[in-house]
């Protein structure tokens, strides 16, 4: 079963396709969000997908102002859960894939890479060579993140995956 997890920000997003049953990232990308969501409406790698993983922002407390770019990121969330189909797509918060990918919501960036990497055995296995590649080749960036929320969505739903999908969230 294929999975799109999406990394939103306020110009450019970074996007995986991940294979939930064999634990591998079929496709991967760090687009303009007009290029993402080009790619959400037409038959493309990323629309194959059964379903669709989002990060949404969330509030960061009292006395912390909303910045122009998260309330940016807050309406892409809804342009590509729109345009994917909103019965399709679930909304994770960073909090939320914090605890589940490391067990700490004060995690940070570096966290969650070396977490995801220890996943697949280690910074060697898991990225392999050039004339070797390992299942989580070419990652980087924005990419990590967004198969954070693939990971995070994919083992939370794991009942659900197999009795068909949920409705959104």
């Amino acid at each position: 079963m294929l999975l799109l997890g999406i990394d939103p920000g306020p110009e450019i997003s970074g996007w995986v396709v991940y294979d939930t049953e064999h634990r591998v990232v079929r496709n991967s990308g760090i687009d303009p969000n007009d290029d993402l969501l080009l790619r959400c409406q037409r038959n493309d790698p990323a629309r194959t997908c059964g379903h669709m993983a989002i990060e949404m922002p969330e509030s960061r407390g009292m006395g912390t102002p909303i910045s122009q770019g998260l309330l940016n990121t807050a309406e892409w969330v809804g342009i590509f859960r729109h345009a994917f189909g909103r019965r399709f797509t679930s909304r994770i918060t960073r909090r939320f894939i914090k605890l589940h990918i490391c067990e700490d919501t004060r995690a940070k960036d570096k966290n969650i890479r070396q977490a995801l990497l220890d996943m697949w055995g280690g910074k060697t296995k898991a990225l392999g060579r050039k004339k070797s590649p390992g299942p989580l080749y070419g990652m980087a960036s924005h990419k990590w993140a967004a198969l954070a929320v693939a990971v995070t969505w994919a083992d939370t739903h794991k009942t659900r995956l197999r009795g068909g999908w949920m409705q959104g969230e």
